[in-house]
This record gives structure tokens, C-alpha cells and sequence, in this order.
């Protein structure tokens, strides 16, 4: 998550944008866009530096609705597709059109099977963490619902500077009257904050991220210091106006259409995103000390 911007441990559905880079562990398909990479620079992408990896089908609605806008592109290898070049800017993928606009750069389709290792790694370790965290508990953290607001209060920490807080999606994303999400600092030197959200079918109409407090300028990094764990969920549907931190949902799958963009990096297991997925990446807290 501090690499990827978006992780998609099994299909894709995309008609929108991806900041960063992105790995798809199953199969792709866009329904009339999908675009990658389009706020990576030249700086910290080269043409050979991997933007999107794909370890499923490839399935685009047209050609050139795939697009690149920096760097190079793997795809598993044969039987799944045909891969050919047909200009510097342009490959076909079972005969469709994808774009690398780093083309003339010296940016690539290339087509290997090395992605399917890395998918199931990554995969355990993902779902490792996600359990990690969800086992960790702060009793003196607590969220309390306070007119429109829903404040996440934080009260302790562990040796290194993170917060953990846990509650069920039904008094937070879930609730059915319209509130924001705030951060309230108690004590000093937070370094990070991890919301476990218990439940299974997670559906947030109503719920708002404050990014001013979400974000608060006293962590280390903004939206990149916090992280929203959620373990149990199967189904996840966020339609807010904007989310803010990072999403860690290795069960879940959208349903229909998530229309919210996102200020951070996301785990999913099958997401169908019709929304924007921001910057910034996830940046881990310091381990200076093995807290007991």
C-alpha cells in the first residue's frame, strides 16, 4: 500500500482514474475508461517502471479506453491474450487497443507470468495484516456520535506512536443520519491511526470524512498516517462525497457502482469503481521499538 495506489486482489470493474500504480490480481474490465498513473511524474516513473499489472483477463470496452500515462504495463502471459505492438504509443491486447502515452519513452506491454507469484504473496500478506490489526485493541479510544459529527478520540498509543480504535460499521459507515468524521487529539507525538470497522454488508451513504481533521496536520502524513481496517466485510459500497485515508478490505467486493473518490490507497478484493482513486500512498508508521 505505501507502492500501490490501488490493489485488487481478485476483479476488477474500472470507468475512472488511478493516480498511482496498480496491480490487478484477477481479471480487468472498463466500461467505457480507465486510466492509470495520470499523477505519477517522470521523476519517480521511468518508461520501464511498472504503472498497472494485470494477472487476469483483459476485458476493455474499446480501444483505447485503457490508458497508461507513465510508464509500462505487465500482463500474464499466453493463453490469456494476444499481445502485440502496434506503434510506439499503442498495443493491441485481444485485439484491443491499450495506450502507453510513455511510448516513444521506451514504455512497454510486457507479458510474463511472474505476476501470479506476486499476487498470491501479496495476497497472504495482506490479509495477515488486515488480521494483525483487527486483533490489536485500545479501550481508551473510543468514537463517540456528537451532533454531526462522529469524533474518533484518541486517548492512547503504543510505544511507536499508532492508535488503534474499533467499532461496529453500523454506529460509523453505516449509520442512517448524515455525519463527518473528525480526529480529536488528546495526547501528542501520534504517529498513526487504525479504524477496525467490524461487519459484514457495509454500505455508507450518509457517513463523511472531515480531511481537514481525517488529515490533521499533526500527523506525520497527512491522510498517508491513517488507515481504515475492515477484516469482515464481504460487501463494501461507500457513495459519500469523498473518502480520506487509506482502505484495507481484502474480502470485499463493491456490488454495484462506487461512486466516492478516494484519498489514499485501497485494498479490495473485487472493487467496481466509477470514482477517482487519489493520492496519497499509505506511509507506515515507525517500528523503533517491538511494543510488549
Amino acid at each position: 500500500m505505501s507502492q500501490y495506489n490501488l490493489i485488487v486482489l481478485g476483479d476488477l470493474i474500472m470507468n475512472s482514474h488511478v493516480h498511482g500504480r496498480t496491480i490487478i490480481c484477477g481479471s480487468y474490465t472498463d466500461v467505457t475508461a480507465g486510466v492509470f498513473g495520470d499523477q505519477l511524474t517522470n521523476t519517480d516513473t521511468g518508461p520501464k517502471n511498472l504503472t498497472l499489472q494485470i494477472n487476469g483477463g483483459f476485458n476493455s470496452s474499446g480501444d483505447n479506453n485503457c490508458k497508461v500515462q507513465k510508464g509500462s504495463m505487465l500482463i500474464s502471459n499466453p493463453p490469456y491474450r494476444n499481445v502485440t505492438k502496434v506503434d510506439n504509443i499503442k498495443w493491441s491486447i485481444n485485439n484491443r487497443q491499450v495506450t502507453l502515452n510513455n511510448g516513444n519513452e521506451g514504455a512497454v506491454v510486457f507479458y510474463n507470468s511472474s505476476i501470479n507469484g506476486t499476487c498470491v504473496n501479496m495476497t497472504n500478506a495482506l490479509i495477515a495484516l488486515s488480521q494483525d490489526l483487527a486483533n490489536r485493541s485500545m479501550s481508551r479510544n473510543v468514537i463517540k456520535a456528537v451532533d454531526n459529527k462522529i469524533n474518533c478520540i484518541v486517548n492512547e498509543t503504543d510505544c511507536n506512536g499508532v492508535a488503534v480504535f474499533n467499532a461496529n460499521a453500523s454506529d460509523t459507515w453505516s449509520r442512517s443520519d448524515s455525519k463527518d468524521f473528525f480526529l480529536v487529539m488528546n495526547i501528542p507525538n501520534v504517529t498513526f491511526v487504525v479504524l477496525n470497522i467490524w461487519g459484514k454488508n457495509i454500505s455508507s451513504t450518509n457517513a463523511k470524512v472531515d480531511q481537514g481533521s481525517m488529515c490533521s496536520s499533526s500527523l506525520p502524513n497527512g491522510c498517508g498516517s491513517v488507515l481504515w481496517n475492515f477484516l469482515e466485510a464481504t460487501t463494501l459500497l461507500l457513495t459519500m462525497d469523498q473518502g480520506y485515508g487509506s482502505m484495507l478490505a481484502p474480502y470485499a467486493s463493491s456490488g454495484s457502482a462506487q461512486n466516492v473518490n478516494f484519498n489514499g490507497a485501497i485494498v479490495m478484493k473485487s472493487p467496481n469503481l466509477n470514482a477517482e482513486t487519489h493520492f496519497p500512498l499509505l506511509v507506515p508508521p515507525p517500528c523503533r521499538t517491538n511494543c510488549v
